[in-house]
């Protein structure tokens, strides 16, 4: 996944979109009834980011280090989904909310797992803990 931001365009070190297959027959109904986030994990990594500056010539790469929101939504219906978006919302200590960011994807099969990565923009030692929630759902 690429996150484009200010001149800036930004590569996990792991860039593993590829979705899996659930097991199990689709449920029926709508599909908010039948998708779900499976699991979600706040961790720090290495983010490469590559920035154009107006001011000097070329391009120039840099290593910073970020935290990212990680996780698996799971579509157990029978329905393909158009797009999905997962919100990450950061806290902290004295539960302080400081700041919501997403991810989505355009298409979510039915009976298929797709892997969000969020980049959070707050410093690690700031965050106390986090949420996620699915946001959108269409179909």
């Amino acid at each position: 996944m690429a996150t484009a931001l200010a001149g800036c365009v930004a590569r996990g070190d792991d860039d593993d979109a590829d979705g899996e297959r659930l097991d199990g027959e689709p449920g029926d109904g709508p599909p908010p009834d039948h998708v779900e986030i499976t699991d979600h994990d706040l961790s720090r990594a290495h983010i490469r980011a590559t920035c154009t500056f107006e001011a000097g010539p070329g391009d120039r790469e840099n290593k910073v280090q970020r935290n990212i929101v990680t996780g698996t939504v799971a579509n157990a219906s029978a329905t393909p989904l158009e797009r999905v978006v997962v919100d990450a919302t950061v806290y902290d200590e004295s539960e302080t909310k400081l700041g919501t960011y997403s991810d989505q994807t355009d298409t979510l099969d039915s009976m298929a797992i797709w892997e969000f990565e969020i980049l959070v923009f707050e410093e690690a030692d700031d965050i106390e803990t986090y949420d996620v929630e699915l946001e959108t759902l269409d179909w």
